[in-house]
């Protein structure tokens, strides 16, 4: 899927075409098999959308993005019948156009950040409320970790560091900090909740 045809990825009988059903095929089997096991899944399709450097959506436009979209969601839930999944949007670049967002289609609203060594997250958050005003919102990828005094701000429900930045761009004292924050749920005190 390096350079693809999105346009002949939906005319039955091509190579693109059937090559896209069996790689839709393959991620439910698999998707199947965390449902049968009880595991739900944030499920990140298409990420970044308008942002231009993935498959998805160089020279694409959004009009295919969301037949892209679209498809894929309907054939996970309607056909396969998928009920295990958690739908997770994010817009590629701040300011992308409402063009790109699948309405009714997202349960949550994520933002990929990088470089905001300032932690400049507020207008981030602010910026997922184009799109709704009540869906959940999460920093889906980021680099630096967020302060959580930010919070109050920006109340992302999560974060998610990207593996290979954790430690090279934060230091030791802002990992810690963050982690052992009051409004930060980890693996040592989720027992705690219940």
């Amino acid at each position: 899927f390096t350079v693809v045809d999105i346009d002949r990825m939906f005319v039955d009988g091509t190579t693109e075409r059937n090559n896209y059903l069996i790689w839709l095929d393959n991620i439910a089997d698999d998707l199947q098999q965390l449902e049968d096991a009880n595991v739900p899944v944030l499920w990140r399709p298409y990420h970044e959308a308008g942002g231009g450097w993935f498959w998805w959506d160089k020279d694409n436009g959004a009009t295919n993005y969301r037949r892209l979209w679209d498809d894929m969601f309907s054939y996970l839930v309607t056909t396969r019948g998928l009920h295990n999944l958690i739908w997770v949007w994010t817009p590629g670049v701040k300011g992308v156009s409402t063009a790109w967002y699948p309405e009714g289609q997202a349960d949550i609203l994520g933002s990929d950040v990088y470089n905001e060594t300032s932690g400049n997250y507020v207008s981030w958050y602010e910026d997922l409320g184009r799109f709704s005003q009540t869906k959940i919102k999460a920093l889906s990828e980021t680099d630096y970790m967020m302060d959580p005094a930010l919070l109050s701000s920006a109340p992302f429900a999560y974060f998610m560091i990207w593996h290979t930045d954790m430690f090279y761009r934060n230091t030791d004292s802002r990992i810690q900090s963050t982690y052992a924050h009051w409004a930060t749920l980890n693996r040592t005190n989720v027992g705690q909740l219940w």
